[in-house]
């Protein structure tokens, strides 16, 4: 599979934040990977976002359960998006503070 972006230690700390943002102009179908590299806390509550449009103002609600309670020290989940993308987003809560490592491919999916 191709890949779109790679990030590695995305700081992520509070309610519900802005984490990571792509626009994918139309690649699709997608896979997100998350990993949570900081020690000491999980991640509590996320959201994945997508939508037709290269701005934040319309981007709906596609997963809130797959990186939601991602362990400390290594706790990774994947997430597959069988259709095309534009704006992609990820928002997390942790309360402690932590560190992800995200990585989005595209191409026939397994």
């Amino acid at each position: 599979m191709p890949l779109v972006a790679n990030v590695s230690g995305v700081a992520a700390s509070g309610t519900l934040v802005k984490v990571f943002s792509l626009n994918c102009r139309g690649i699709g179908p997608c896979r997100m990977f998350v990993k949570n590299t900081g020690a000491d806390n999980a991640l509590t509550a996320a959201q994945v976002k997508v939508g037709p449009f290269s701005t934040s103002d319309h981007l709906a609600v596609l997963d809130t359960t797959a990186f939601a309670s991602l362990a400390a020290d290594g706790g990774s989940a994947t997430l597959v998006i069988p259709a095309p993308v534009d704006l992609l987003e990820l928002y997390v809560t942790c309360a402690g503070g932590t560190e992800l490592d995200i990585v989005v491919s595209s191409g026939i999916l397994p």
